[in-house]
């Protein structure tokens, strides 16, 4: 992004404001329209476009910070560098639970010779949002029409531009998958829909399939919300075209498009790493998911715990509430319309399993039911109208709906000054940290280094690559049944790619799962601590963070 056009909104974040919410009133405008057939398609295009726009309005200050909004960004952005040099799933990096795709993706700008950034990281994030978006319009298109598609949608556009909490505008491992059950969504509401050529039901049915099965290694938390867009895509094919030739084709061809990236995956990281890996993927998140939190998932976590996501949240329950009230009165709906809104209501129920089910608190969670939630309150919207209300009420339904939902929206955005637009000038200046710096001065861009502790962010500000699989060395640090054999394995893989700096980043301002130097420290570990003993020299320790240099590194 230009300097000088972002000097410009720093100097008077007011401009930011002018800007964003002249964006988002175009946007209202188009949503609210009433488009004629004969302009559909330019409609349709401006809509879209105008979708985008709004978007990257108000989200762009977040991607300028030059350091770590969460600490996951800095897992993320050394996973992608490690990938340059090490593309072998989960021998080269692992992402834990996320999966390997995500650190792929991340990973491309490497490939048109642009740096592998926090920015190029929230870049990426914002744009994977944008297009989920736009997937939930034409899912919402192909399932019922344009004028829904263009109401349907807002609830999702408002909260993913106007939110400013950290947790939701940092990249974040749910960035990828709702992307792809949504994209597949819309793959199957356009099988379900019968339009286009056998062929592009074809095409859609396989992708479908494809971003099904890539959701999985994408995020495992994902599952319960593609399983049930799987079994939707498959009751639709079946309920639409029974007893013909086609709808074998079309299962023959989800079934096998399911199988394929998975298939991939597993074959690659078997033959070229080790056969284990692959299954430890799934039964590492089995483990997570099973073994419980510290924070409770209740009614307070949707409702208290993001401003912006209950703004989101209660006006879609009051529209589902009117939609049932419709439902009640009015008995005549189509059976088409039940099903759909039935469908609804079941992948809320998956996301909200997906959220659940970890016992974890965490907010950036939350973001699994953005689209299940707008797709839900659409669907009810949409019984209001087969209740015959829009004939009446043409205006006042669209104009109530975007009412309700962009009011708390904006109320909560403009309450208090957007953390990130107010920073935008020191933002733009901000220096390494020191210790990044201190590393800096031992090891080059593209060198290997090794970080023990939870501070990837490291490998992120120096443009290193990581040493070993992990990211962070957490699970090295604490007691427990396969404490021996990953052991065993971080110290096969350093003495493999001997780093040429080792930084022990454990001190008591760390973060707080890394942060005990009297029981974390690389010292607790016998082996290691032999090991860079005989073959590092201390260097120097800057902010607690301690940086040793291999003896024939000539450093």
């Amino acid at each position: 992004m230009s300097q000088a056009i972002v000097s410009w909104f720093g100097a008077a974040p007011v401009r930011f404001y002018l800007v964003a919410v002249s964006a988002l009133f175009c946007f209202l405008t188009l949503a609210a329209s009433h488009r004629e057939p004969t302009a559909a398609y330019r409609s349709q295009l401006l809509f879209l476009i105008s979708t985008a726009v709004v978007i990257f309005a108000w989200r762009w200050p977040v991607l300028i910070p030059s350091y770590a909004l969460n600490v996951d960004e800095g897992m993320w952005v050394a996973g992608a560098l490690k990938i340059t040099v090490d593309p072998v799933p989960w021998r080269g990096f692992d992402a834990a639970t996320s999966g390997p795709l995500g650190s792929y993706l991340l990973a491309l700008p490497a490939l048109f010779g642009c740096s592998i950034d926090f920015f190029s990281t929230r870049l990426i994030g914002t744009c994977l949002m944008t297009s989920a978006v736009l997937a939930l319009y034409f899912a919402l298109e192909w399932v019922y029409d344009a004028r829904l598609a263009q109401l349907g949608i807002v609830p999702a556009v408002l909260l993913v531009a106007l939110t400013d909490e950290v947790d939701f505008v940092h990249f974040s491992s749910e960035y990828l998958p709702v992307f792809l059950t949504t994209a597949a969504l819309a793959g199957a509401a356009f099988v379900a829909a019968g339009v286009g050529s056998a062929r592009a039901r074809v095409i859609a049915a396989a992708a479908a399939g494809i971003c099904l099965g890539s959701s999985v290694f994408a995020k495992l938390q994902a599952t319960p919300i593609a399983a049930l867009i799987c079994c939707g895509l498959a009751v639709a094919i079946f309920l639409t075209r029974r007893g013909t030739k086609e709808a074998a084709v079309l299962l023959a061809i989800a079934a096998l498009s399911l199988c394929a990236v998975p298939a991939v995956l597993m074959v690659w990281g078997s033959v070229a790493g080790n056969p284990a890996d692959p299954i430890s993927y799934f039964t590492g998140g089995l483990e997570y998911a099973a073994s419980g939190g510290d924070a409770s998932v209740g009614t307070r976590f949707f409702f208290g715990t993001v401003k912006s996501y209950a703004a989101f949240l209660i006006p879609a329950l009051m529209a589902v509430g009117v939609g049932a009230l419709a439902l009640v009165r009015w008995r005549s709906i189509p059976r088409r319309a039940l099903l759909v809104t039935a469908f609804s209501l079941l992948l809320v129920v998956a996301a909200w399993y997906s959220i659940y089910k970890p016992h974890r608190g965490f907010p950036h969670y939350l973001l699994f039911s953005v689209i299940p939630v707008s797709f839900c309150a659409a669907a009810f919207l949409a019984l209001t109208r087969e209740a015959a209300l829009w004939q009446r009420e043409r205006f006042w339904v669209p104009m109530t709906w975007l009412t309700v939902f962009t009011v708390p929206a904006l109320s909560v955005a403009l309450a208090a000054p957007n953390r990130f637009v107010s920073s935008i000038a020191s933002h733009t200046m901000q220096p390494r940290p020191p210790e990044a710096e201190a590393v800096a001065r031992y090891a080059r861009r593209g060198d290997v280094i090794a970080v023990w502790g939870w501070a990837a962010e490291l490998y992120a500000h120096t443009g290193t690559i990581m040493a070993t699989r992990a990211a962070d060395t957490a699970g090295l640090a604490v007691a427990g049944p396969n404490l021996a054999s990953l052991r065993e394995r971080y110290m096969s893989e350093l003495q493999a790619d001997k780093p040429k700096v080792f930084v022990d980043a454990v001190h008591p301002g760390a973060f707080f799962r890394m942060n005990d130097p009297a029981t974390q420290r690389h010292e607790n570990f016998p082996a290691l601590a032999d090991y860079i003993r005989e073959n590092y020299t201390f260097k120097e320790e800057v902010n607690g963070v301690r940086i040793y240099v291999a003896r024939n590194s000539g450093a």
